[in-house]
């Protein structure tokens, strides 16, 4: 059996064997768990100065763009599947409505009073993502 382990200096993953934990772990190597725990406490701090940051109203603009550009290639993918469904017969009407409007939303994001953002908070919440 094989387990992922994160080097403590990179946090490069790597797959170890089963037999190799206990000598990696003992090198300060981390679990998966341990390794999302301190990836999701840097995103907390950057956001956290990202909002406190004194950065122009476009660079703010311009975080927000590239934020919702993300999301919009998470579209793009989506769509490209349920087309493909589609055209083998499937009704994905709904399902291809929910994802337009949710692009709309995201397009519209900048616009929005608020704007740049607070984050994505109670002034400009991100759009919710269809199921």
């Amino acid at each position: 059996m094989s387990v992922n382990l994160y080097d403590p200096k990179t946090l490069q993953g790597s797959v170890w064997n089963e037999k190799d934990v206990e000598r990696k772990r003992a090198e300060g190597f981390l679990t998966e768990d341990e390794y999302k725990a301190i990836k999701a406490e840097e995103a907390a701090e950057a956001h956290e100065k990202w909002l406190t940051s004194p950065g122009t109203e476009e660079e703010r603009f311009q975080m927000l763009r590239s934020a919702r550009d993300a999301k919009l290639t998470e579209y793009d993918t989506k769509i490209a599947q349920l087309t493909r469904r589609a055209r083998e017969g499937e009704d994905m009407e709904s399902e291809l409505d929910a994802w337009d409007a949710y692009a709309t939303a995201l397009c519209n994001l900048p616009e929005q009073k608020g704007a740049p953002w607070d984050g994505g908070g109670e002034l400009t919440p991100w759009p919710t993502k269809p199921e």
